[in-house]
């Protein structure tokens, strides 16, 4: 009889649960100790409705502490190894949401929770694998879960999921590898555990969200040079040359740019970014009205340049023109990496004209009193070994324009530094 009427109970805390007015009232009268203590009973239908009931509650932002601090926690995680997959699904979804408060997250982890969620990810249910994730991601919002989450194996399941049919699933696995990857020593880890393919293949999504969760997992992850090899071989070069044409997008844009200039830090991936024909999209982001993508765009012009190969192209392809002219940008940092570029482009003896034509030599004459100015010593090498190269013989500061005095006056307070 006590049974019979302890389930009814429970059913009706359940049932009475689910309206949000009586949230917070069932808590503070003391339900979740009652709870608890029932999902641990042997009575199937005793445990499901304290697990709902305990789910239903988890919703507020306001029992959420309070629960974990009526001890809540080492019942709802041995739920998840239950052989029972409504009570599995109810643990992690009671997880998940008290995972959304900060505090609570390093507790949920300290009480063992990690092992059986990522055990999960593995499950043949695809609603626990998406609950399962979801939990993980939001625990891995804090730094040190990022590395324990990592620790405890969590990656393979998690690179796996990324073919999941279940596009749900796709997004939780993509959000928490996403986070993962901001830590140096997982960066290797998801490389190494073979997660390019599976971010490659999500650049062809039509979705702009999960588009930007995988180019921001791969901007992170190609610091790592071991992953240039790899995206080469996933053909992961052309997709991101094309995704920089999204102005739609431009969250997409910057994020295709970020893995882009990771790449053109490295010798193998310049000639894969320029076979690709990324040299077009990457001349008209030059000209963006966007300072962000102008600054990154810049700099993998310089990474570009470093190579005497790539000069001409870089010039032939009309890179030079709008290089030239934000030699005028009053962004400190555009300028040093195009003065930059600009230095590299004139070791060759052809590219010197080009660059001194139109207002060429006036704003590198300029940079260099704007340099002297701010004491900018890498700035004022730049412009002036350009200026020097271009100058030389003073081919181009006689090609019909008066520039003599604005030289000079540039020039010699520069000289006497």
């Amino acid at each position: 009889v006590l049974d019979t009427v302890q389930e009814q109970a429970l059913g009706c805390l359940r049932n009475v649960s689910v309206s949000p007015q009586f949230e917070q009232d069932i808590v503070q009268a003391g339900a979740v100790p009652f709870l608890v203590q029932h999902l641990r009973s042997v009575n199937r239908n005793c445990q499901e409705h304290a697990a709902v009931a305990l789910r239903n509650l988890s919703v507020s932002p306001g029992n959420r502490e309070i629960m974990v601090n009526e001890g809540c926690l080492p019942p709802v995680i041995a739920a998840l190894s239950s052989s029972e997959s409504k009570l599995q699904e109810q643990g992690c979804i009671v997880l998940r949401n008290l995972a959304l408060e900060p505090q609570n997250e390093a507790r949920i982890v300290e009480a063992g929770a990690l092992a059986p969620l990522i055990a999960l990810l593995r499950s043949p249910y695809e609603r626990l694998q998406e609950h399962s994730a979801v939990a993980l991601r939001n625990l891995s919002v804090n730094d040190e879960n990022e590395v324990l989450i990592a620790d405890n194996g969590a990656i393979p399941p998690l690179i796996s999921l990324l073919r999941s049919p279940d596009k749900r699933i796709q997004v939780q696995a993509l959000g928490v590898l996403r986070n993962l990857s901001v830590q140096p020593e997982n960066k290797s880890r998801i490389v190494q555990d073979g997660g390019l393919p599976g971010l490659v293949n999500l650049l062809r999504s039509a979705e702009p969200a999960v588009l930007e969760d995988a180019l921001a997992t791969l901007r992170n992850v190609t610091v790592d040079p071991e992953a240039d090899m790899h995206l080469f071989q996933d053909g992961a070069v052309g997709p991101l040359i094309e995704l920089l044409g999204r102005n739609d997008t431009p969250d997409v844009q910057k994020g295709a740019l970020g893995c882009v200039r990771n790449l053109s830090a490295n010798m193998r991936s310049k000639q894969h970014i320029l076979r690709e024909g990324g040299l077009h999209a990457l001349t008209a982001l030059l000209r963006s009205s966007d300072e962000e993508v102008v600054e990154n765009t810049s700099v993998v012009f310089r990474n570009l340049s470093v190579n005497a190969e790539h000069d001409d192209q870089v010039v032939w392809d009309g890179g030079l023109g709008p290089l030239v002219d934000l030699l005028a940008s009053r962004n400190d940092t555009v300028l040093e990496h195009v003065a930059g570029t600009l230095r590299n482009l004139s070791c060759a003896a052809g590219n010197r004209p080009r660059i001194a034509d139109g207002e060429g030599i006036r704003l590198l004459v300029a940079l260099l009193s704007k340099s002297r100015e701010k004491n900018r010593g890498a700035l004022l090498c730049n412009s002036s070994q350009s200026l020097f190269r271009c100058t030389c013989r003073g081919q181009n500061c006689c090609r019909g324009r008066p520039c003599t005095a604005h030289l000079f006056d540039g020039w010699l307070p520069t000289c006497t530094n």
